[in-house]
């Protein structure tokens, strides 16, 4: 488990470019002190797009196990 989890947070930091834009608005928001609501909005973007960063690890994870032992 602790293994797929530094895998997990290895993806994540691999591809945390594509985070920046939502990341960016975070900072900006929490800056001009917005609305809790809307920087709540915000979060839970972030944790959707991180959520489907990771599955996505998970699966290619899965396949490369799968042609490593296949090979």
């Amino acid at each position: 488990m602790f293994l797929l989890t530094q895998l997990l947070v290895f993806f994540l930091i691999a591809n945390q470019e594509f985070q920046y834009p939502e990341i960016d608005e975070l900072i900006t928001a929490s800056k001009k002190k917005k609305p809790l609501a809307e920087i709540k909005v915000l979060l839970d973007t972030i944790r959707r797009r991180s959520v489907i960063i990771m599955d996505a690890a998970l699966k290619n994870a899965k396949k490369d196990k799968k042609r490593v032992t296949k090979i």
